[in-house]
């Protein structure tokens, strides 16, 4: 009997190896999709339009000339220099953000600011001039939540900047 179990030990150890090798096998793949998934983000067509460039063109239908200006505007959020706060905004949550621009080369183009929250264009909700973006949520904001707010602008030469801040939104 002795030897009928020892002959069947290296058998099942062999097994048992070979089951731990493939479970093992599988779970690196599966942890490998994982990281590849969460680090591909899928592209949001609602978005890419708004980098480009608007056409400028001058009365006579020709291209305008950007005078030597080849730098974008400056921009700068309500948060100064920081690109990320963690904060609550009482009574409701419901900040006032904003962003604002210069450009000492051709000026502020103010038809091309673009304003985004988690990637979703919110234009059309703000209040928009030559030197500033505003931008008041009609309802309380879910918290808590990161909240990813980038602005887009173009100077009068079509040169564009970005700035991208975060928000870690805490219950009021």
């Amino acid at each position: 009997m002795k030897s009928k179990a020892s002959n069947n030990e290296p058998k099942e150890n062999n097994v048992t190896q070979g089951k731990f090798l493939i479970v093992s096998l599988i779970l690196g793949l599966a942890v490998l999709l994982v990281v590849i998934l969460r680090s591909e983000k899928p592209p949001d067509t609602s978005v890419s339009d708004l980098t480009k460039a608007p056409a400028r063109v001058a009365d006579n239908n020709k291209p305008v000339s950007n005078g030597g200006d080849v730098e974008g505007p400056e921009i700068e959020s309500h948060l100064g220099k920081d690109d990320y706060m963690i904060g609550a905004f009482p009574p409701d949550n419901r900040p006032l953000i904003s962003a604002e621009y210069e450009d000492d080369g051709s000026g502020i183009d103010a038809n091309t600011v673009r304003f985004l929250m988690d990637d979703e264009d919110i234009t059309d909700r703000c209040k928009i001039t030559e030197e500033k973006v505003t931008f008041k949520p009609a309802k309380t904001l879910k918290s808590p939540k990161h909240y990813e707010f980038k602005v887009i602008v173009f100077d009068k030469s079509g040169n564009p900047s970005e700035l991208v801040w975060m928000i870690l939104l805490k219950p009021c």
